[in-house]
């Protein structure tokens, strides 16, 4: 890394963000945004994917920044698509996302950041954010774990976010990822068996359902603590629940695994 690292357009097709919100009119920008921030937040996930996919990417980052300003990290924002799917600007802007999260959800990390220009990150000068994210992202050949070494990235972290992880949190999203179907299948077996009545009904039977699998994703990122459990499961899916509830419904998830020979890192 050094002081000559090229931050402009290059053959290959990068094209940063600042100069496209600079095209844009301020009042034209803040109409969007005030737009957005009058959506739920299903509505907001299901546009950032279309507009994430469709290449739109003005309209990508404002629906991210809401997202961010509401406490959901980047982690949970992309469904099924993988980083490596991406192409060069995709691959830029999941990369921007990140950094505007670690932004303003560890603000304070950028005390543990030694480089000068990485610390920019952290600023709320757009100019200065725009100019330090291209010089990092270094048209896609700064490898991310070397942005991670370099940010000093915990293990929590990465785990918010959604390009910039280690090889070892890349490795075990792609272990939760891989286990995901097979995991929901058993507890659907599982919940089959459960007899159906009037105050347990077939719709609180996929309720539960889609709680556990959801709770076992969750899970996987905290090494089933119960109170990170109870925390990520709020973020994944904007529904609060305690940590004693966590704690059971992890407790139980993991017995049903067990029985059927499934191992993971789902403890309490």
């Amino acid at each position: 890394m050094t002081a000559t690292d090229p931050v402009t357009p290059s053959e290959s097709g990068f094209l940063p963000l600042a100069p496209m919100l600079l095209a844009i009119a301020p009042a034209k920008l803040a109409s969007v945004r005030e737009r957005v921030a009058g959506l739920d937040r299903d509505a907001l996930i299901n546009r950032f994917r279309r507009s994430f996919a469709a290449g739109q990417r003005v309209a990508a980052l404002t629906i991210a920044d809401e997202l961010t300003k509401r406490g959901t990290p980047p982690a949970f924002w992309h469904g099924h698509l993988s980083a490596p799917e991406c192409g060069i600007n995709q691959k830029f802007d999941a990369t921007v996302y990140d950094f505007r999260w670690l932004r303003r959800a560890h603000s304070d990390h950028v005390k543990q950041v030694r480089y000068a220009r990485y610390r920019e990150l952290f600023t709320f000068n757009e100019t200065n954010f725009h100019r330090a994210a291209e010089y990092v992202f270094y048209q896609g050949k700064r490898p991310a774990w070397k942005i991670v070494a370099s940010l000093s990235l915990g293990e929590s972290q990465q785990f918010d976010l959604y390009r910039l992880r280690s090889a070892p949190i890349a490795k075990r999203c792609a272990a939760t990822k891989s286990m995901r179907r097979m995991v929901f299948e058993v507890l659907q077996d599982e919940m089959r068996t459960v007899r159906r009545t009037k105050t347990f009904t077939s719709d609180d039977a996929d309720a539960s359902l889609l709680r556990r699998h959801d709770l076992w994703v969750c899970a996987q990122m905290t090494n089933g603590s119960a109170a990170e459990t109870a925390v990520r499961y709020f973020q994944l899916t904007g529904r609060e629940i305690t940590r004693d509830v966590a704690k059971r419904q992890l407790q139980i998830v993991d017995e049903i695994l067990s029985r059927n020979g499934v191992t993971t890192r789902c403890k309490t």
